[in-house]
C-alpha cells in the first residue's frame, strides 16, 4: 500500500484542531532544527549507546501528517511559519491527533526524563529500539536499517502500560555532521564522594 493511501482529506471539525496544532508544530520543528538536524544524537546508557539519525522528512511523519508539497516542505513550512492547512491529510487510522496531543512533550528527547529500550513489538508496531519518558507520556521508536538508526514512529502511552520500561540514560550528546562540534545535552551526576 502507498503511503498516500493510508492518509485522508481532513473533515471540518478535524480543520480546527490542526489550526489548534500548528502554533505546536513550529515550536517543535525549531525544537528539531535546534536539536537534531545535521547532527547524529548519541544516547548512552550503563550498558549501551546508539547513535540516532534525523532528517527532515522524518518530522511530517512522526506528525502523523501528509503534506502535498512534501515532507521537506512541510518542516520548512513549519520553521518559515507557513504551512498550509489545505495541504494537509491525516492518517485513516486515527492517530495523527494521539501523535498531535503528545507533541510538545518531544522536547523531552533531550532532557533526563528519557530511557531506551530495546527491540519490541507494540501493536503493529516492530521496532529495535525506543526513547521513552519516564512518566508514560511517549516514544520514538527507532529503526535500524544497517546503516544507522532513524526514528521510525511517535506513539502516545498515556493509556498503554506495557510498553517495555527501558534503562535510564546517563548522557545525551549531538555531533554536527559538517563541523565535528559537540553539544552535550544531558549528563548524570555522578556522586564521587567517598563511602
Amino acid at each position: 500500500m502507498k503511503k498516500e493511501e493510508q492518509f485522508r482529506t481532513i473533515n471540518t471539525l478535524e480543520y480546527n484542531r490542526i489550526v489548534h496544532s500548528i502554533p505546536s508544530l513550529y515550536k517543535i520543528a525549531k525544537y528539531f532544527k535546534d536539536n537534531f538536524f545535521g547532527k547524529k544524537v548519541v544516547y548512552c546508557t550503563r550498558n549501551q549507546k546508539i547513535s540516532v539519525y534525523f532528517s527532515e522528512s522524518n518530522f511530517m511523519h512522526l506528525c502523523g501528517l501528509h503534506y502535498s508539497r512534501g515532507a521537506k516542505n512541510f518542516f520548512l513550512d513549519c520553521l518559515d511559519k507557513k504551512l498550509d492547512v489545505s495541504s494537509l491529510l491525516v492518517k485513516k487510522d486515527g492517530t495523527t491527533f494521539q501523535k498531535l496531543a503528545i507533541l510538545n512533550s518531544v522536547t523531552e528527547l533531550t532532557s533526563p526524563h528519557v530511557r531506551l529500550t530495546g527491540s519490541g513489538r507494540y501493536l503493529y508496531l516492530e521496532f529495535d529500539y525506543a526513547l521513552r519518558t519516564k512518566k508514560q507520556i511517549l516514544a520514538l521508536t527507532l529503526k535500524d536499517t544497517s546503516k544507522k538508526i532513524v526514528p521510525q514512529s511517535l506513539l502516545d502511552l498515556k493509556k498503554k502500560r506495557d510498553f517495555p520500561k527501558g534503562e535510564d540514560i546517563i548522557k545525551i550528546y549531538a555531533v554536527d555532521f559538517y563541523t565535528g562540534k559537540e553539544w552535550i545535552y544531558y549528563t548524570e551526576e555522578i556522586d564521587l564522594k567517598e563511602k
